[in-house]
């Protein structure tokens, strides 16, 4: 696989935010994701920046005002063996804005896109696509989420969306406004095992695989919480 180097556009400052929890553990979860809203922005993200697969997973951030960013991981086949990518495409300027919401698609042609490709090893790659599984399916899935108990107001949030792609099935969505303060601690180290991808892909070849090592602990650590009822 050729690869492609750019610097990455943004810096996911917000993916660092310190958090609280709020609540209780039984809105620890992500949200459901309504595919009908926003779909012909959708479809843009997908044709200009989701052009991989992401059988291992995928994270896209709507930030209100800075390019959108889409990152996936992924296993390939061929030649009897089996490689795993993580890719970073992003674009210089917003494309929702750039585009009126999409009413002028055109307009993507005229925005810079960024990109990172890179292998990861196996073992992580299968520790983060069981992690995506987890956290978008079964007792702590994306689920609608009782109201907090204080009144939150959200301007101009950052949505941050997960996605997995299934063989034979719908990929599955779960969201967040990571703007907001995290639900509770699965949503938190998500969010951070999202946001140490990033720093993967950014990273001198050299120094991936402490990286790698530092995701598989983190991935870890965060399935044993799914495994727990507290």
């Amino acid at each position: 696989m050729k690869t492609r180097v750019l610097l990455p556009a943004i810096i996911l400052t917000v993916l660092a935010a310190h958090a609280q929890s709020l609540g209780a553990s039984n809105s620890d979860h992500l949200l459901p994701v309504d595919l009908k809203q926003f779909s012909r922005y959708r479809h843009l993200l997908r044709s200009t920046l989701g052009v991989t697969p992401f059988n291992c997973g995928r994270w896209t951030l709507w930030p209100p005002f800075q390019g959108e960013v889409c990152l996936s991981v992924y296993e390939i086949s061929g030649n009897g063996k089996r490689t795993c990518f993580v890719t970073y495409i992003a674009a210089e300027q917003n494309l929702y804005q750039r585009t009126e919401a999409a009413q002028h698609p055109e307009r993507a042609r005229a925005v810079n896109i960024d990109r990172i490709d890179g292998e990861i090893p196996e073992r992580t790659a299968h520790l983060l696509k069981e992690v995506w599984t987890r956290m978008l399916t079964g007792p702590h899935g994306a689920a609608p989420t009782p109201p907090p108990k204080k009144e939150m107001i959200s301007i101009d949030g950052t949505i941050m969306e997960w996605s997995l792609e299934r063989r034979g099935a719908p990929p599955l969505y779960g969201m967040l406004d990571v703007s907001l303060p995290y639900p509770g601690d699965r949503t938190r180290l998500f969010v951070k095992l999202s946001n140490d991808l990033y720093e993967y892909c950014k990273a001198a070849p050299e120094k991936r695989l402490a990286l790698a090592d530092k995701i598989n602990r983190e991935a870890r650590q965060l399935l044993a919480k799914l495994e727990s009822k507290h």
